[in-house]
């Protein structure tokens, strides 16, 4: 009966990773744009100064770039629990401090510390801990764990937060959100662990090693960064990081600024992450069925034909164009990671995706902070080009992908 559950814990990892991603990734990212409006009113920012907001943002994902390699070498000594626990806890408190703040430079202070915790506790310790129970169904695995960082957008969108932001304000509306952290870490104690064990524990769907394989574990790190894929997927990740984050952190400014309503914007927002799940599930569906490589560069079409309603077109446009960009970053942000996963293997995982996550936190922090810029000096559209060119650039660098496939003796036993 015992082992009958084991067989199991597999999928219950799935489904724990799947909320931890969503409560401490999906939902802790979405929500600044939420509270924007808000933010803005009480700090007496005008239109004129947006840079000065967007750098609470910048300053995040500056922080994520400084914290992220320190955390993938944590993961590798201790193991993704105890990083993922510290990071919840981490989480708990931003939040919680968050409320106390009285002026826009301590909201940067404690954006440093929600930059500690997405990097300790969002995907890359959760992709890392699923990819140790899952082998031929890792494409499937981490479609469904990565959902959790649009689910989480979703979700904040379409509840009641911002009904009760209106009537409580957003101080009692962050400490309410510190709740959630909180109750996840003890599910992290109780539950989750780090991989499969001698005792009746295994993977799920497990094949035993080919011979002369280098190593089921996959590529060392020194290796592995040298490989043409590698800075490939660096150079693609800097362009759909940079685009998605300055379309999406600037579309509640950018659309009330047109003179729509702020309950508008949001609902577009929610229209954005449920999209986006679709696009992580499906594509990572069909990623372990078809190859990985040209899905990527599909999605890239995708996201810069859907920019295109954010350069070129009317606000109004939105309602067809949003969808279509969203479905491509799902697909590009599961797909990436698990072409990483697949072709570097998780022996050096954290190190890996560390160093590929510095290059993303880069794009993540000049998003939103240089379409800022843009707007104050000219306007949202001239920005949202800068977009179109760069998404534009990544189509083409992802058709070249596939070419610099890493071998499976070097990496890992799965099929590509």
């Amino acid at each position: 009966m015992m082992n009958n559950w084991k067989k199991f814990l597999p999928w219950i990892m799935v489904v724990l990773a799947l909320l931890t991603i969503t409560i401490n990734s999906g939902i802790s990212a979405s929500i600044t744009s939420i509270f924007d409006t808000f933010l803005k009113d009480t700090f007496q920012i005008d239109n004129k100064h947006l840079h000065l907001l967007k750098w609470r943002d910048a300053i995040s994902d500056l922080s994520a770039a400084i914290f992220v390699f320190l955390a993938g070498v944590m993961i590798d000594r201790l193991g993704p629990k105890r990083v993922i626990l510290f990071g919840t806890i981490i989480l708990c408190l931003a939040y919680f401090l968050y409320s106390k703040t009285t002026n826009i430079y301590q909201v940067y202070g404690v954006h440093i510390l929600l930059a500690v915790a997405l990097v300790t506790s969002g995907s890359i310790p959760n992709i890392i801990l699923v990819s140790s129970w899952f082998q031929r169904n890792r494409g499937l695995a981490l479609g469904i764990i990565l959902t959790g960082t649009s689910l989480g957008g979703f979700i904040a969108t379409k509840s009641p937060l911002l009904a009760y932001i209106e009537s409580n304000g957003w101080r009692a509306a962050m400490q309410l959100l510190a709740v959630l952290p909180f109750l996840l870490a003890i599910l992290v104690i109780l539950v989750m662990r780090n991989k499969p064990t001698s005792n009746g524990e295994t993977k799920e769907n497990s094949t035993p090693t080919r011979q002369g394989s280098q190593s089921a574990d996959g590529m060392e790190f020194s290796a592995a960064i040298r490989t043409p894929l590698f800075i490939l997927l660096c150079l693609c990740s800097f362009c759909v990081f940079y685009s998605i984050v300055a379309m999406i952190k600037n579309t509640v400014l950018y659309v009330t600024e047109a003179g729509y309503p702020l309950t508008m914007a949001v609902n577009w927002l929610g229209t954005y992450f449920l999209f986006s799940i679709i696009g992580k599930f499906i594509f990572s569906f069909i990623a372990d069925y078809v190859s990985a490589f040209y899905m990527y560069a599909l999605c890239c079409i995708l996201m810069f034909v859907g920019s295109l309603g954010f350069s070129f077109a009317s606000v109004a446009q939105l309602d067809y164009l949003m969808p279509i960009m969203a479905m491509g970053w799902g697909g590009i942000y599961s797909i990436g990671n698990l072409l990483i996963m697949r072709n570097f293997g998780t022996r050096a995982a954290g190190k890996i995706n560390g160093t590929i996550s510095i290059v993303q936190s880069a794009g993540l922090a000049l998003g939103p902070i240089l379409t800022a810029y843009l707007h104050d000096a000219f306007s949202y559209a001239t920005g949202f080009k800068v977009v179109s060119i760069l998404l534009l650039l990544a189509c083409i660098l992802s058709t070249r992908l596939v070419r610099h496939a890493i071998p499976a003796t070097n990496a890992s036993t799965e099929k590509f």
